[in-house]
């Protein structure tokens, strides 16, 4: 009967009462913490019986994870750019403007994600694979310019990774606190981002925020 109600839960997943209720629990989450979450206040934010989170959820543990799960697919898929990008230093741009839209959105959940991975071994690894999987993809991206001769990196690639993610994790807060500093926070990044790298010539992502700060 446990194998078939797992099965069941797995089935409904793409439904869009599933999505409804994933909605729910991360505002829950975020509003009121893990410590303050509930079962009863998921049910109350998606306007379903308690018996309704019950087909999609075992618990509201496995609801944390579904979503915490949505958070890691979300930030490592910013990373990829939706169409090939030829200019290294477009490629640059583009890539961590994506990823600090990507921590700004889930802000709160990584803060709920990262205080439950201290003490839950499963959301500790999910939480390594939000921390160290981008670090990973940013310093092979370092590397391949050092080694093609397009930039001339900084440091060792992998303390350019940590170096250029530390600065987002920076700006995602600040601009989180003031959304008007956007514009400023992408200008700033992009500008450190290319000295990190070694790529002098300014991109025309640049280009187009410098225009619109001066504007």
């Amino acid at each position: 009967m446990a194998e078939w109600a797992t099965r069941a839960r797995r089935d409904r997943h793409d439904t869009d009462r599933h999505a409804e209720l994933l909605r729910a629990a991360r505002g829950v989450f975020e509003r009121d913490g893990i410590e303050g979450a509930s079962v009863a206040a998921v049910t109350q934010e998606a306007q379903v019986s308690r018996a309704t989170f019950y087909v999609y959820f075992a618990s509201l543990d496995d609801a944390l994870g579904a979503v915490a799960r949505e958070v890691r697919d979300e930030l490592l898929a910013s990373q990829r750019l939706p169409v090939q990008v030829e200019n290294p230093i477009d490629v640059a741009a583009r890539s961590m403007e994506a990823f600090l839209d990507a921590r700004i959105r889930n802000l709160r959940m990584l803060d709920v994600i990262e205080s439950r991975a201290h003490h839950d071994a499963e959301m500790g690894t999910l939480w390594e694979e939000l921390s160290e999987h981008p670090l990973r993809r940013t310093a092979r991206y370092v590397r391949s310019l050092a080694e093609s001769g397009i930039g001339h990196p900084a440091a060792d690639p992998a303390a350019v990774a940590r170096a250029a993610h530390g600065m987002v994790i920076a700006y995602a807060s600040w601009i989180a606190a003031d959304p008007t500093r956007r514009a400023q926070g992408v200008h700033d990044l992009n500008a450190l981002f290319r000295r990190l790298l070694g790529l002098q010539a300014p991109s025309s992502a640049e280009r187009t925020a410098d225009e619109g700060l001066s504007g």
